[in-house]
């Protein structure tokens, strides 16, 4: 995700006012960047253990929470409230993104991990295995 997906949701004049930090009223890249990055962690962290998402990009479904939570991180910072529209699509993702990393929701174009038994250990205890649903 780059500045461009964050300008074609928020308003030339709302951006700038969110992010301009250096007093030329443009917004400034590197503080829509840093706020894209925290949200693309928060996300992949999040859904770390329901699907195998590693380094690769992001599918449709997560970019879109992780722009959410962008433009939400963009707000927070500068100690603004959140428009109505922002509040319900947050909460939106938030749900969707709670459903996702409990493996309620699948996540297309992302293999989910699952667990087999495998054979008995050296003390007779079952260990279990992570392995991939497809290759």
């Amino acid at each position: 995700m780059t500045l461009d997906d964050v300008q074609k949701v928020l308003a030339p004049d709302v951006l700038a006012g969110l992010t301009d930090d250096n007093g030329d009223g443009l917004p400034d890249a590197a503080v829509v960047e840093a706020a894209l990055a925290a949200a693309e962690r928060d996300v992949r962290a999040r859904v770390a253990g329901a699907v195998l998402v590693g380094d690769a990009v992001l599918p449709a479904a997560l970019r879109d929470v992780a722009l959410t939570l962008a433009v939400e991180r963009l707000f927070e910072r500068r100690h603004a409230a959140l428009p109505g529209d922002w509040t319900a699509r947050a909460a939106r993702a938030r749900v969707l993104l709670d459903e996702m990393a409990r493996g309620v929701r699948p996540v297309a174009g992302l293999p989910r991990p699952r667990t087999v038994a495998a054979t008995r250990g050296p003390d007779e205890r079952a260990t279990r295995k992570p392995v991939l649903d497809e290759f």
